[in-house]
């Protein structure tokens, strides 16, 4: 289905990621952050599957969701190689799921948060946006910086 969008749709969904920025640039055409991989295009890094979705989009008018096409290697990531793009493994994720799931065992030892806390399809991950946004750490009480 995404494979109909060619190399020029996905640069000019590029160029409107860069237009836009991250927030209005998901806002507007429906996509989230990137979790795994990232697009490497000119020395910056994109979501692989926001930008294909979107050049999809541009290219036949119709507006996908992120559920209607798979992304990572098998989809998006997939698409973007047979159109020239490269993709690899996002920066942080594997630091940052390592540190979540840390940062959710001292909230649960410390009593914060339950370990059986239903939030979602991952708990832990949407449960933990809500400390991460707090001012302090829970257990410590001391700042966290951004």
């Amino acid at each position: 289905m995404v494979d109909h969008a060619t190399r020029a749709d996905v640069l000019r969904a590029i160029k409107e990621y860069d237009r836009l920025g991250p927030e209005r640039f998901f806002s507007e055409h429906g996509f989230a952050p990137t979790t795994t991989y990232e697009l490497a295009w000119e020395g910056r890094r994109y979501p692989p599957k926001a930008i294909l979705g979107t050049a999809y989009e541009f290219a036949t008018g119709e507006r996908l969701g992120s559920g209607d096409f798979e992304g990572g290697k098998s989809g998006a990531v997939r698409v973007l190689g047979q159109l020239g793009y490269r993709s690899g493994e996002a920066t942080n994720s594997r630091v940052n799921l390592v540190v979540m799931k840390e940062v959710l065992l001292e909230l649960q030892l410390a009593g914060t948060v339950s370990a059986t806390r239903s939030c979602g399809p991952d708990p832990s991950g949407l449960a933990l946006t809500t400390y991460f946004r707090a001012p302090f750490y829970p257990r410590m009480g001391t700042a966290i910086s951004p």
